[in-house]
């Protein structure tokens, strides 16, 4: 019978210990468990349930199995994040790098209009100006607003 069948769920509430502290909670339960008076007491739980203390030894050891794997899990976690986190700032160091190195590339000039098409260009950005009502910085200075 798993541990979880000697409490009600009702009473369970999730722990918010770490699991390196829960498996040394197990760890000293399990201690105190092997003595010779501990092993023959009887224990209550919910339901009216007495049971003794060497039958709870092999629950609280599957327990104290999961819960050495889910410690283990856990470390594994964050070393695998550490080595993303270094991934990733290696990667962004790598692309700061080279985006510094071609801003700092010299870029090509654009090639001058015609008169064509300076002229053209001159046509549009006064039609543009007139429908949108605007006005450039040489003929803001002429309005007066008083």
């Amino acid at each position: 019978m798993p541990i979880e069948d000697y409490v009600s769920k009702l009473e369970v509430r999730p722990t918010k210990h770490p699991p390196s502290r829960v498996k040394a909670m197990l760890q000293g339960l399990r201690g105190q468990l092997q003595g010779a008076t501990a092993s023959q007491r009887n224990f209550n739980f919910y339901g009216f349930r007495l049971i003794k203390g060497s039958v709870l030894l092999p629950e609280i050891d599957e327990a104290l199995a999961e819960w050495t794997r889910l410690d283990d899990l856990v470390v594994q976690e964050s070393k695998q994040r550490q080595r993303i986190a270094a991934r990733i700032s290696a990667f962004v160091s790598f692309t700061v790098g080279v985006r510094t190195q071609l801003r700092g590339a010299q870029h090509k000039r654009r090639r001058p209009l015609t008169s064509e098409q300076t002229v053209i260009f001159a046509a549009k950005l006064r039609a543009t100006r007139k429908a949108r009502r605007t006005m450039g910085k040489r003929q803001k200075q002429k309005v007066k607003g008083y």
